[in-house]
């Protein structure tokens, strides 16, 4: 699909743009092309798309073909790119040292989901800590069941480690603080009295591991975050701690934890 609009920027995507909401916007735009296109269009069609199109609007890792992240091959082959997107906060599919040497404008879209996001993981300790799904399961398993293999615990009082206390993680304190759940952070780029204005007290990583009964991780994955989480870590938290990443695989070393 081609807008027919013949002036304007030119805004490609491929497949969807999450509900349309953006789509709806932009087509009632006068200045502004969108090009929408399929992984399995011909190669001419899209290769025309590329070349005209002055922004791309890239689609999660686990939704792009490949051959569509935004790498040095891909911008060279769209010679009037001035900006890209990525879906979310992160943007492991866009080459950054490429885009910056091309001077090509990087954008994302933290906190977009943010509340959707801080919501679920605060459903899953609930979910995990009262072994609802276990007994969803076994009572839709086994003709009788021993309710005391299913006893579950509170969350009131505990103590949850926030790994990335930003917009996501703000929200995940917000939400625990109303449980009275005590909550750490460790985030490197905030301070103590930043953290402590957030909800939460500022602790090490090691420390956060060591004294959390949940943990959250809310970063990021960068080429210091990647791996953060490995087997010295996981060993050093409680037995009985969860830990729930709503973050991107490779933050967590998935070999250490598998081990």
């Amino acid at each position: 699909m081609k807008s027919t609009k013949e002036k304007g920027a030119n805004l490609l995507f491929f497949e969807s743009w999450l509900r349309g909401h953006a789509v709806q916007i932009l087509d009632g735009e006068s200045n502004i092309n969108l090009f929408k296109m399929k992984f399995d269009d011909e190669f001419s069609v899209i290769a025309n798309s590329l070349v005209a199109s002055h922004g791309y609007q890239a689609l999660p890792g686990t939704e792009i073909d490949f051959n569509y992240r935004v790498s040095s091959d891909l911008i060279q082959r769209m010679p009037s790119l001035i900006a890209t997107c990525s879906t979310g906060s992160g943007y492991d599919v866009i080459d950054l040292d490429a885009c910056t040497e091309a001077g090509i404008i990087v954008c994302n879209q933290p906190g977009a989901n943010s509340v959707a996001v801080s919501e679920h993981i605060i459903g899953m300790l609930i979910s995990l800590s009262k072994k609802i799904f276990q007994a969803d399961h076994a009572m839709r398993t086994q003709n009788r069941i021993n309710r005391f293999a299913f006893e579950g615990n509170n969350i009131s009082g505990k103590t949850m480690g926030i790994i990335g206390i930003g917009k996501i993680g703000s929200k995940v304190c917000n939400l625990a603080n109303a449980f009275n759940i005590n909550v750490l952070a460790y985030d490197p780029f905030l301070t103590f009295d930043e953290i402590k204005k957030r909800g939460a007290l500022k602790v090490s990583l090691a420390e956060l591991a060591t004294m959390s009964d949940f943990i959250t991780v809310n970063c990021p994955k960068t080429h210091k975050t990647h791996n953060m989480i490995t087997k010295e870590f996981l060993r050093m938290m409680k037995k009985t701690a969860y830990i729930v990443n709503t973050s991107r695989g490779g933050i967590i070393n998935e070999e250490d934890l598998y081990t």
